[in-house]
């Protein structure tokens, strides 16, 4: 048991890992990187760079199948083998899967600090081993060992791909392959729903109107270097343009070429549509013609965001996927029928009864067009 106020050791461990600055998030696929490879085969330099980072994730795993066949050949019960395989044998792994998918992010798009968590992790646990040594050595006596030398030859094979990396077309490649490192969107209008959706840290989404377009070798997109015009924090954020599932650029309400798949998750869709649905119990006939723009506005977003979600049930089922409800995290505590096609079919149908009430009271007042975009 730790003393007050002293953190526990799962606590401390923790407090390494995130010195160590593992990859978070998802992906990419290694489908997605086989296919970027076949696109756009990288320098020789970024090759070496990226093989010799595949050593650890590889190493890692292996070490993780000795120790697990080591226990549960030994003489140990079930029950300590259970945990000597979750303390060893699951950390490793999980530090190998970690690292593996930061080598991954370096080859298909360039961030190559990415695939140095595991060297940046060796560092920090050297730094300890490297001071217990001199106590060891130094303060009580002991004699000098070759084996002692074992963790820093790690270290050193651990940092060992930042010499071809240092090469020109190493350094260039991140820059040719800038658009990978995002999501891509089908056009500007799903653009501004994954922004309005995936806020950023302060609780505030980017403005859409701020994104610079750019390209690399293989696409166009837009990015946002810059401070949050909210909080004031740097933002670096790059989005690609799906060019085979692009909007059409004469319909500025369009997502994207009708039947294609989204960019955003079940999560995504599901906040969208709750967040503009607008003027439940209200009615538009009290409300300015300010506010009835608004709230056009906001209900065609908050439509179209249902009808995305519901295209997400596949045929013949009852619900979206558990694998499409990815992006924005869904309250556990929420209705639980929320992604089942009778709900969303129910709920697109009343806020599409909510729309035509808007535009009929704005028709009425000869302010907007007869036609809906959605």
């Amino acid at each position: 048991m730790s003393r007050p106020g002293q953190l526990p050791p799962l606590m401390e461990t923790r407090k390494v890992l995130a010195a160590a600055r593992p990859p978070a998030g998802e992906g990419p696929p290694t489908r997605e990187v086989l296919r970027g490879l076949r696109e756009l085969r990288p320098p020789v330099s970024v090759l070496v760079g990226v093989a010799l980072m595949a050593l650890m994730p590889l190493g890692l795993l292996v070490l993780s199948l000795w120790l697990l066949a080591a226990t549960w050949t030994g003489p140990d019960g079930v029950f300590l083998s259970l945990v000597k395989t979750v303390l060893f044998s699951g950390t490793l792994f999980l530090l190998s899967a970690l690292s593996w998918r930061g080598v991954k992010r370096a080859l298909h798009s360039g961030d190559y600090q990415q695939g140095f968590f595991v060297a940046r992790l060796a560092t920090v646990v050297c730094g300890v081993i490297g001071a217990f040594l001199l106590w060891y050595v130094y303060g009580d006596g002991n004699p000098q060992e070759p084996s002692m030398l074992a963790p820093f030859v790690v270290l050193a094979v651990a940092w060992l791909p930042v010499l071809p990396l240092q090469a020109r077309a190493a350094r260039e490649w991140p820059s040719r392959v800038l658009l990978r490192g995002g999501p891509a969107v089908r056009g500007v209008r799903e653009l501004a729903m994954l922004l309005e959706a995936r806020t950023h840290t302060c609780g505030r989404p980017l403005p859409v109107q701020g994104m610079t377009p750019v390209a690399d070798s293989g696409a166009q997109g837009w990015a946002w270097n810059g401070p949050c015009p909210a909080c004031g924090v740097g933002v670096v954020q790059v989005f690609s343009l799906r060019a085979a599932d692009a909007a059409d650029p004469a319909d500025p309400w369009a997502w994207g070429r009708p039947g294609s798949a989204p960019a955003l998750g079940g999560g995504d869709l599901l906040y969208l549509a709750d967040r503009f649905d607008v003027l439940a119990g209200g009615d538009p006939a009290t409300w300015s013609v300010e506010q009835l723009e608004n709230a056009r506005t906001l209900l065609i977003g908050s439509v179209q965001a249902t009808g995305e979600l519901l295209a997400l049930v596949p045929q013949g089922k009852a619900a979206v996927p558990l694998m499409k409800r990815f992006g924005r995290p869904v309250q556990l505590v929420g209705d639980p029928e929320q992604f089942t096609r009778v709900r969303l079919e129910q709920r697109l149908g009343e806020r599409r009864s909510r729309l035509q009430a808007v535009q009929a009271e704005l028709v009425r007042r000869g302010q907007a067009p007869a036609a809906l975009p959605c």
